[in-house]
C-alpha cells in the first residue's frame, strides 16, 4: 500500500470523508483563512497602489499577524482535506497550479511587504498587480478543484 493509499486509509481521512458536516466544516474553514490571507494582500497591494498612501505601513503591523493565522488556518485546513483524496489531488493538474500560484503569491506578498516596510519605491505596483494576479489565480485553481477530476 502506497503512502498515500495508507493516508486515504487512514481513520481521519475516513471521518472526512464519511461524515455529513467534518468535511463541509473543514472546507468552511479553509474559506475563512482564505478570506483573511487573500482580504489582507489586497489591503497590502492597495496600499502599493496608492490607495491609502497616507496610513503608515507600521500601522498595519497587526494585519501581517493575522495573516500568518490565516496562513496557518489554510495548511492545517488544506492538509485535511489532501489526506481525505490524497492519490486524486496530487494527481490533478488545477490542485498543482493552485499549490504553485499559492508559492508565488506567498514570496511576492513578502517581498511587497518588504519593500514597503523599508519604505523603497520603485516595483511596488508592478509586486502588487503580480500579488493580485496570482492570489485570483490560486483561488480559480481552487475552486476548479471541486469541478475538474
Amino acid at each position: 500500500m502506497s503512502f498515500l493509499a495508507s493516508l486515504e486509509g487512514s481513520a481521519i481521512a475516513v471521518l472526512i470523508r464519511e461524515t455529513m458536516w467534518t468535511y463541509p466544516g473543514i472546507i468552511s474553514v479553509h474559506a475563512i483563512g482564505m478570506a483573511i490571507v487573500v482580504g489582507i494582500g489586497l489591503v497590502f497591494a492597495l496600499r502599493a497602489l496608492g490607495l491609502g498612501g497616507r496610513i503608515p505601513i507600521s500601522s498595519m503591523d497587526p494585519l501581517l499577524k493575522l495573516a500568518w493565522i490565516g496562513v496557518g488556518l489554510n495548511v492545517c485546513s488544506g492538509l485535511l482535506l489532501f489526506i481525505a483524496d490524497a492519490r486524486k489531488f496530487l494527481t490533478m493538474p488545477t490542485f498543482q497550479i493552485k499549490l504553485a500560484l499559492l508559492v508565488a503569491a506567498t514570496i511576492v506578498f513578502v517581498m511587497l511587504v518588504r519593500r514597503l516596510e523599508a519604505n523603497r519605491s520603485g516595483n511596488d505596483k508592478a509586486l502588487a498587480m503580480i500579488s493580485l494576479v496570482l492570489w485570483l489565480g490560486a483561488i480559480t485553481a481552487g475552486r476548479l478543484t471541486a469541478y475538474i477530476k
